[in-house]
């Protein structure tokens, strides 16, 4: 595999809510890559990495925090998409 010292960093803050448990939610953001950058992700060469954190307060108004690590390795799904699996390190919560 091909090693590219690349990093597209954005912050997307996403509105307070009142989420249940056990139903997913789900957020989207875009961020800009050049042509080969693109190539590279979709072909699999270049693995992805989607790096987050969760704050919220729980049933018992415990504030808690979940930070979580992503990642996508191998060729993009011929709908173009990208299924994202837990990394091994990098996930953390209170």
């Amino acid at each position: 595999m091909e090693v590219a010292h690349f990093a597209a960093t954005q912050t997307t803050k996403v509105a307070r809510s009142l989420v249940a448990p056990h139903v997913p939610m789900t957020t989207r953001t875009q961020f800009k890559l050049n042509e080969a950058g693109v190539l590279a992700a979709l072909e699999g060469r270049w693995p992805v990495y989607v790096c987050g954190e969760i704050n919220y307060v729980d049933a018992f108004d415990v504030p808690r925090w979940t930070k979580y690590r992503l990642t996508h390795r191998g060729p993009a799904r011929s709908d173009g998409e990208m299924d994202l699996a837990p990394c091994e390190d990098g996930n953390r919560s209170t």
